[in-house]
């Protein structure tokens, strides 16, 4: 069969639009939002322009370090030799002491941590980086209550990380450490062994109690509401002890994580009941890229918390993957097209697609991100 030169011309035409919508598609699968599947039609709202370079990590604000003489500390010689880790607390007027520092609550104090020199050099763009480039995990640490914070790179220095410290409870604190990965290898564990290192600070932080005030409700859209402390149970109900927590001792069950409660700093936390919480997501889209941990919690989640609770085993708590082989019984756990709906209540209509992302220990999360993605919006494309 002969075709024409015209028809010939329309096919290539045709061939020529596919592959550049196949290509195109490809391009952007990395700046496309995620929550399309619902809504086909926000594959026309793309933002353009925004590619992952574009995107600038936001110093966080660490005002009891301002007065720190960063550059000095990470130049000196007499109290660092430039090889180990050394972490300290510094002094409210910015000064440095290997002395423990005596202060009273509500009172930030800031820290700062020393590396050794880089022992490599990433092979990863400098412009797509995701954060600092050293991970490490940090907190400081009394006899009941744990700081958990984050630290930030110095612009100039790039060994020297430090942070503002919000003591909200009296306590004796310790920094305590942990170096996990060095020159960007966090962002492709896979290929880095894990092999961290553990530091301690040179001096401790002795916070003693003071008249609380009172404070206001926890706001989630306020920055500051997210900081706080875990504070042991039993101490948590001596300090407060008309607390509601206080006051109904079982019901902190709900709450407890190895027998710490989480206490804001700045704000005062409400009791929250899983019903509460699935009004918060009334008529909601939600789509999420994460590893078995949010496909428990979800599972937890849709149940009250009764998954996995009333009948706790080991493989529940760590490792669901052949609780449903025929996956019969959670069926958003493999397909992210479908959603895990939320309608057990009287405010539900909640859609939550889950997309399975291995561990990023074992594989390259950013590949099977893309991967998916792009599968995923050609599927939307065939349905469109």
């Amino acid at each position: 069969m002969v075709l024409s030169p015209r028809l010939n011309m329309a096919l290539l035409l045709i061939a020529f639009t596919v592959l550049s919508t196949i290509f195109y598609i490809y391009r952007s699968s990395n700046d496309m939002p995620h929550d399309l599947s619902k809504h086909p039609s926000t594959l026309n709202n793309i933002i353009s322009g925004q590619t992952r370079t574009s995107f600038v990590l936001n110093p966080i604000d660490a005002a009891a370090c301002d007065t720190v003489d960063i550059s000095w500390l990470a130049s000196d010689r007499q109290f660092w030799d430039g090889w180990s880790t050394k972490a300290m607390f510094i002094r409210q007027d910015g000064n440095f002491t290997t002395n423990n520092i005596l202060t009273v609550e509500g009172v930030s104090l800031c820290v700062v941590v020393l590396l050794g020199p880089s022992p490599a050099s990433s092979v990863t763009r400098p412009e797509n980086h995701l954060g600092p480039a050293d991970s490490i995990v940090i907190e400081a640490i009394g006899n009941t209550t744990i700081i958990p914070f984050e630290l930030q790179q110095h612009r100039r220095y790039n060994n020297a990380y430090f942070a503002s410290v919000h003591f909200s409870q009296a306590d004796t604190y310790h920094l305590k450490g942990r170096v996990e990965y060095r020159s960007y290898f966090w962002e492709q564990p896979i290929y880095h062994s894990y092999r961290p290192t553990t530091f301690k600070s040179v001096n401790m932080a002795m916070v003693k109690p003071l008249y609380k005030l009172n404070q206001p409700a926890c706001d989630a859209r306020i920055a500051n509401h997210w900081q706080g402390t875990w504070m042991n149970k039993t101490t948590f109900q001596s300090v407060y002890p008309l607390d509601f927590y206080g006051m109904f001792g079982p019901i902190q069950e709900d709450h407890a994580e190895f027998d710490r409660l989480f206490v804001p700093d700045h704000c005062r936390m409400e009791y929250i009941s899983y019903g509460q919480a699935t009004r918060c997501l009334e008529n909601k889209v939600i789509h999420a890229w994460a590893d078995g941990n949010l496909r428990r919690n979800f599972k937890a989640f849709e149940s009250a918390n009764r998954w996995c609770n009333e009948n706790k085993t080991a493989e529940c708590v760590c490792n669901d993957d052949k609780e449903d082989p025929k996956h019969q019984l959670y069926p958003w756990a493999v397909n992210p097209m479908t959603p895990l709906m939320i309608n057990k209540t009287w405010h539900g209509n909640t859609e939550i697609y889950f997309n399975q992302v291995d561990s990023i220990a074992t594989k390259d999360w950013k590949k099977a991100i893309k991967s998916q993605t792009l599968h995923m919006l050609l599927l939307i494309c065939c349905i469109m």
